[in-house]
């Protein structure tokens, strides 16, 4: 912003401030510049706001011949308050930790410097300037921000296919409480796509004591073996970031898990490592690996049982003393195999 400093009905700004000579160059054509587009400074940050006077002729300005007031109108009032004063060189601060520099005024800049500024600093300063008789005012935007601090967890998820896990993507501590987050779905073939809008939940921001805020979007997978090694994306957009940020979750999806160690209790549980060992047995190797599946796990049995019948059957045909039915089914199985092995062997 540029603003011209004129000759006017001219006023003192400060009823005991003595008048001065004012050199005969600063009532032809000075003009104070300002920054034109808002000014964005973080949470707790130092901030300068420029107020820059030209055209005048001297190499210098004299300090004591300028007086510099600034001002501040936030959202929450309708009235300016007086942030910073100076005249005839003193230095009056309205506001812990303002100031002015008189070296930086005496080249012509009367910018105001503030420490760790608040968001309730934010607001148009007013920067108003006296070169006698000549007067000027600018404005100036200032913004106050706090850049999130985001989370994606877990980093990498394992769940067993059509089982139900969450995602969660927090995004704390920002400002002003303005905050889009999104998911994505990014396959093995490194095709995106949405995720579906029933699967995803962001409550309602939070805010804290420093007056930032906080959010939590949550997203529920239920994958299928063919969302294994899907990608998914938490997109986070904010004024703070100077592009959207990306952050992942890479899936893997596994089978679902035999719970075999509880449903054999009831039997010997070395049924099953022989049931692999008789290979050449088609139909037993058949059913033990179907009994892998709770349904069918008395099947195994039952055919251990009814193989360990026909063995006792076939060891008193043969004049032998059979063994009592309470025989282990392992080693019932066990015998069968070396049976079989002699029989090949011959």
């Amino acid at each position: 912003m540029t603003i011209r400093l004129f000759r006017s009905s001219w006023h003192m700004p400060f009823p005991d401030t003595p008048l001065y000579f004012w050199p005969p160059s600063f009532l032809s054509y000075s003009k104070m510049l300002m920054g034109s587009t808002p000014l964005i400074v973080s949470l707790n940050d130092n901030i300068s706001i420029p107020c820059k006077i030209s055209g005048y002729n001297t190499a210098e300005l004299d300090s004591k011949n300028v007086g510099v007031t600034w001002y501040l109108k936030t959202p929450r009032t309708d009235q300016e308050e007086k942030v910073f004063t100076f005249h005839a060189g003193a230095h009056i601060s309205h506001r812990n930790g303002a100031s002015m520099s008189d070296s930086d005024l005496r080249r012509g800049n009367a910018a105001l410097s503030l420490l760790q500024i608040q968001f309730k600093e934010a607001g148009i300063y007013r920067c108003y300037v006296i070169v006698a008789p000549s007067d000027a005012h600018g404005t100036a935007v200032l913004e106050v921000v706090a850049q999130p601090e985001v989370s994606l967890s877990p980093k990498e998820v394992t769940i067993e296919s059509d089982k139900e896990k969450t995602l969660s993507c927090e995004v704390n501590k920002f400002y002003p409480n303005l905050v889009d987050i999104k998911w994505m779905k990014i396959s093995k073939n490194n095709q995106d796509s949405s995720v579906a809008a029933e699967d995803i939940h962001t409550g309602a921001s939070v805010e804290n004591e420093d007056g930032t805020f906080n959010v939590t979007s949550i997203l529920r997978l239920q994958p299928s073996l063919q969302d294994n090694g899907n990608v998914y994306r938490c997109i986070v957009s904010h004024k703070t970031f100077p592009a959207k940020l990306l952050l992942n979750s890479t899936l893997t999806v596994t089978g679902i898990h035999s719970h075999l160690g509880s449903y054999l209790l009831s039997f010997d549980i070395s049924c099953v490592p022989e049931c692999y060992a008789e290979s050449f047995h088609t139909e037993l190797v058949a059913v033990c690996v179907c009994s892998l599946m709770r349904p069918y796990l008395c099947v195994c049995q039952r055919r251990l049982e009814s193989l360990a019948q026909q063995e006792q059957g076939e060891e008193t045909r043969a004049g032998g003393k059979g063994r009592l039915s309470r025989t282990p089914a392992h080693q019932v199985a066990s015998r069968k195999r070396g049976s079989n092995l002699s029989h090949h062997q011959q």
